[in-house]
This record gives structure tokens, C-alpha cells and sequence, in this order.
């Protein structure tokens, strides 16, 4: 038998992650997630934190729009501009977060005679630990490309010297500080921590309402291949089902925002490196004497970005794929059992399918391709346009 509060579990290290982090101002409060307050401790360093990143944002676009070239730095201005969004987002999540895992728990009480299909949790984890370490690699791949660090300096100039190429937008307003570049480092590595973050917080959501359908989908098994023709265990597996239907909704909701602001920030970023690989030079993206480094991390970087969208799409369209299995199952019902709650069972499903849909595109298997498509359209778009 499964434990009641399964779920909250399951998510338990990335909250405590987020917590950490600043990212999620989420209170917790005698063993339950308490209701989201403006004026305690958690939500006054998120939002100071929050303030820090707008600033950042801020120095930065006066930089930018100060620049003859503005594509070079494009991709720096995307990276400070979604820290920002997702900071605020995620403060808009933790706002709801109680609400939603009050009623995600109900559905663990209510299916915790379900049997467990797979060990969800670990995936989760694996997931999270496989994205951190490429994130690494993708910044170590960045430091090596600016080329800084293969001059015959000190290494004390060569630090320096990579201040002063990063944040030159911050110390082209205020004097440069070795403690000020360094503390800009750590939030540098917080963002790019912050960017991995929001990806597979949105990955173990899904998979964690996926794993509950898959339960449904067994369970259906179970009655099919037993030939149970009772309407009252059809009947509740349905109504947990539509429960399942509701808390989607709750779900969407909670998320839906941060899914756009993820996949059009990685949309953008995909588009700069595939540039940048193909030819950076002439776009003034990269530099002839890191070409080989350049080359390494354009082609690095474009794979781990388009490997994020790519598995986030993945995680939420399993949601569709697994309500189209337990639709096929209940479709392949034998007349001898068929009753009116299978009947109702399957309109419940082409009707209000759950379904992550981002308010905009429904996340399905489909969207990979379209995504591939429309990369390759802009980019060529992009190609001409600075043509001329």
C-alpha cells in the first residue's frame, strides 16, 4: 500500500532545493504545506532576490542598447531577462502550491490501494542530477570559449581580466570591485542554477501525474482481464479519474506560465547557438582565436538546450499518450462487461482528457517536430534578415 501523501514525498528534495535557493518561497508548517505569506521570511529574501535580478536586468538592457551589435549580446540579455521571469513565476507557483498539493493529496489517499506502477521517484532524481551535471559542463564549455584563460597573464589578471569581460555592464556604471565581480559570479551560477531548476521542477510535476494515470491504466487492466463486471468498481475508477481530470486543471493552472516563459526563453537560446555554430564569426558571435572552443560549446550548448526542451515536452506529453492507452484499453472492453459507467468512462475522456496545455499548445509528442521545424524556419529568417 502506498503512503497518503506519496506525492509531496516524491518532491520533497526540490522544494527543499527551491527553498534553499530562494527560488521558492514556500512555507511548511506542522508537517503540511502552509498558505503563502507576502510578509514571512522566505517570501521577503525571494523577493529581494527577485529585486537584485530586476536590477541586473536593468544595468543590463542599458548596456545592451548602448552596443552597435546587439546580436553577440543578445543571448546574455535572454539569460538575465528569464532569471527574472522565472524568479517572479516561481513566486506566482509558491502562491498556489499549497492549494495544489492539499488536493494532490487527496488522490494519493483515495488511490492509495492503487499498486505502484515504477519507481518514479528515482526518475525524478536521475533526471534532476543528469540536467545539473550538463549544466556544468555547458558552463565550463562557455568560460573555455571566451578565450580569457589561454593569454600569457597571471592568473590573478586572467580572473580579472574575466570580470571585466562578463559583468562589463555592471562595472561600466560603478568602478570595478573584486568583491562585487565575485559576488556577481554567484549569481550568475544562481541563475544558471535557476534555468535547470524551473526545467525539472516542471518534469517532476508531470511525471507525477503521469505516474497516478498509469495506475488508472493497470487498474483498467486488472477489471479487463478479470472480466469484472460490477458497475460499482468501474464507477470508481472513473470518479477517481475525473478527480485526476480536475487536479490537471489545478496543475495548468499553477504552471502554464512557467512552461511558455521556459520554452520560449530555450526557443531563443536554440536559435543563437545553432547561429553561433554554423557561422559565429560572421555574426560577431564568436572570436578566431577560441574557434575550436567555440565551436565545442556552440554545439554542446545547442544539444543540452534542445535536450531540456525536448524532455520537458517529453515528461507532459506522456500525460495525452497515457490517456490514449487507457481510451484504446476501454475501447477493447468485451460486450460482456460493457456497462454504462465504461460508457461514461470513455466520453469522460474525449471530452476532458488532462491534458498540459500551457494555455497556448498542447504539450503532446507532436510538438517535437513542430519545435525542430520552426527552429530551422527562424533561423533561416534570422540568416536573412541580417543579410540585409
Amino acid at each position: 500500500m502506498l503512503q497518503a501523501d506519496i506525492t509531496p514525498n516524491s518532491l520533497n528534495f526540490l522544494i527543499k532545493l527551491g527553498q534553499s535557493l530562494l527560488f521558492l518561497p514556500i512555507g511548511f508548517r506542522n508537517g503540511r504545506f502552509s498558505k503563502f505569506m507576502w510578509l514571512s521570511k522566505r517570501a521577503m529574501a525571494a523577493n529581494f532576490l527577485t529585486a537584485i535580478s530586476s536590477l541586473q536586468f536593468i544595468l543590463y538592457c542599458n548596456y545592451f542598447f548602448k552596443l552597435e551589435n546587439q546580436l553577440p549580446a543578445s543571448s546574455e540579455l535572454i539569460f538575465y531577462f528569464s532569471a527574472l521571469v522565472y524568479k517572479i513565476l516561481l513566486i506566482n507557483v509558491a502562491k498556489s502550491y499549497a492549494i495544489l498539493m492539499e488536493k494532490w493529496q487527496q488522490i494519493d489517499t483515495l488511490m492509495e490501494n492503487y499498486t505502484e506502477t515504477n519507481n518514479f521517484r528515482l526518475k525524478i532524481k536521475l533526471v534532476s542530477l543528469l540536467l545539473f551535471l550538463l549544466a556544468l559542463g555547458d558552463h565550463i564549455f562557455f568560460i573555455a570559449s571566451l578565450g580569457i584563460f589561454f593569454n600569457s597573464m597571471s592568473i590573478k589578471d586572467e580572473i580579472e581580466e574575466y570580470f571585466a569581460t562578463i559583468f562589463e555592464y555592471f562595472f561600466i556604471v560603478v568602478p570595478y570591485n573584486g568583491v562585487l565581480a565575485i559576488f556577481l559570479q554567484l549569481l550568475n551560477w544562481l541563475w544558471t542554477i535557476l534555468w535547470n531548476y524551473v526545467d525539472v521542477f516542471l518534469m517532476a510535476l508531470c511525471l507525477c501525474f503521469t505516474f497516478r494515470l498509469g495506475q488508472i491504466e493497470q487498474r483498467v487492466n486488472i477489471l479487463i482481464e478479470n472480466k469484472v463486471e460490477e458497475v460499482y468498481y468501474w464507477k470508481q475508477i472513473r470518479k477517481h479519474y475525473v478527480q485526476l481530470t480536475e487536479l490537471c486543471l489545478e496543475l495548468e493552472n499553477c504552471i502554464a506560465q512557467l512552461i511558455l516563459a521556459s520554452f520560449f526563453g530555450k526557443f531563443y537560446m536554440a536559435l543563437y547557438r545553432l547561429l553561433g555554430l554554423l557561422d559565429g564569426e560572421k555574426y560577431g558571435i564568436q572570436s578566431d582565436s577560441t574557434k575550436l572552443f567555440n565551436k565545442l560549446y556552440y554545439g554542446f550548448s545547442l544539444l543540452f538546450v534542445l535536450l531540456r526542451m525536448m524532455t520537458v515536452t517529453i515528461c507532459a506529453s506522456t500525460i495525452d499518450l497515457k490517456n490514449k492507452d487507457i481510451m484504446f484499453k476501454l475501447f477493447a472492453v468485451s460486450s460482456d462487461i460493457y456497462n454504462i459507467e465504461i460508457e461514461r468512462f470513455i466520453m469522460h475522456i474525449h471530452v476532458f482528457p488532462p491534458t498540459i496545455t500551457a494555455k497556448l499548445f498542447e504539450m503532446k509528442r507532436s510538438l517535437v517536430f513542430k519545435i525542430a521545424s520552426s527552429i530551422i524556419i527562424y533561423e533561416l529568417v534570422i540568416i536573412k534578415f541580417y543579410k540585409y
